[in-house]
């Protein structure tokens, strides 16, 4: 769990992306795109449909025990609270382009495939034009480019290569079978059909490559993501409570996500570019905790009388017991303590109120109204 980042994080990120499209190309994004991160939490369609997603990509990874050849590259992938997106697993890789080495047809992943290599990277790509057409939609979704790549080939091209490579699987494509498009434009196409429903957290990457050493890689990096989430989090909620939603965290939050780029978390980054992520989440942290002073000496909070109690996170934690309150010269009203935690099922109190403010609790699911 310290490979992915918590849902307030990923919110966060989506809201920032969504705006920066907006001001800046005139539309936001309809398509999230998510292809080498590793590992997916269960809960992102209900994440991505609430930011604005109608669809999502994603390469890295679906389970083994799953059976990754006989597992759908489309379907509707479905959260706990039954949201539901639709999804295109990419089955071979994102790294499908021309060959710089002569007498080569395409390059697929690190392979340059001929008619005597890269036959597996071949099978992969070609995979749901070679499955049964009445079990899956008779479209596929082909990627085109690389991590660092600049166009080197028109439409006409990309095809024949695209034909050339199939024939070396024995699969007849004719220029017309191929549609250059956008996947927003796939997927307005691949709706038509009744697609199947998944359910997982999809991970443990290991079906393209075993990538579970990267759990443990930089691990200061991931307990630091984690602390500086968790900082972030509790002040969200005392911002809420104790300063009416009035801080602007926008910027608090932005190092944290920005360290949260796949190269970054999984480790695989330079010393540089790793003491300059722990610099970050640190003063992340440190910007967190005061903030949260000066929120807290700035309420309505007199002579201690008043106590809010947080637990932010959805797992169980020490430290939140009763304790005392003194009650000597109460202002403006008696004493008032709220207790939230999420991962409680005892009744709460469904409204306390003084002439500062009112806090409204959901007693079934323990959140703050």
């Amino acid at each position: 769990e310290y490979q992915e980042p918590c849902g307030e994080s990923m919110i966060r990120n989506f809201q920032i992306g969504q705006a920066w499209m907006e001001k800046n190309l005139g539309r936001r994004c309809r398509c999230a795109w998510n292809t080498d991160s590793f590992g997916q939490v269960n809960q992102l369609p209900q994440i991505l449909k609430k930011c604005g997603f109608d669809s999502y990509v994603f390469m890295r990874d679906v389970k083994v025990e799953d059976d990754p050849d006989t597992f759908p590259s489309d379907f509707i992938y479905e959260s706990p609270d039954g949201s539901q997106i639709v999804t295109h697993w990419i089955r071979p890789t994102y790294v499908v382009c021309e060959s710089t080495q002569d007498g080569r047809l395409v390059k697929i992943a690190n392979s340059h495939v001929d008619k005597n290599n890269g036959q597996e990277d071949l099978r992969r790509l070609f995979m749901d034009i070679e499955a049964d057409k009445e079990s899956r939609p008779d479209i596929c979704m082909i990627f085109w480019g690389d991590d660092l790549y600049s166009l080197n080939v028109n439409s006409k091209e990309i095809k024949q290569y695209l034909i050339d490579a199939a024939k070396l699987r024995g699969i007849e494509l004719a220029a017309e079978d191929i549609v250059i498009s956008t996947p927003s434009e796939y997927f307005d196409e691949l709706k038509k059909y009744e697609l199947p429903v998944k359910k997982s957290d999809f991970g443990t990457p290991k079906y393209l490559q075993d990538l579970r050493a990267t759990y443990v890689s930089r691990i200061k990096h991931k307990l630091l993501n984690r602390k500086a989430e968790n900082a972030l989090l509790s002040l969200e909620a005392l911002n809420a409570v104790v300063g009416a939603g009035g801080l602007d965290l926008t910027e608090t939050w932005k190092p944290v996500i920005f360290n949260q780029f796949h190269d970054l978390m999984g480790g695989s980054c330079l010393d540089e570019n790793y003491l300059v992520a722990v610099g970050k989440y640190e003063n992340a942290i440190m910007e967190a905790d005061k903030n949260k002073k000066a929120l807290l000496e700035a309420g309505n909070v007199e002579d201690g009388n008043n106590i809010i109690r947080f637990n932010p996170t959805q797992f169980k934690r020490d430290g939140l017991g009763p304790f005392e309150v003194k009650t000597e010269n109460i202002k403006p009203q008696q004493p008032m303590e709220v207790v939230y935690d999420s991962t409680t099922d005892a009744e709460l109190a469904i409204k306390i109120e003084n002439e500062f403010y009112s806090i409204e609790i959901d007693a079934r699911t323990g959140d703050l109204l």
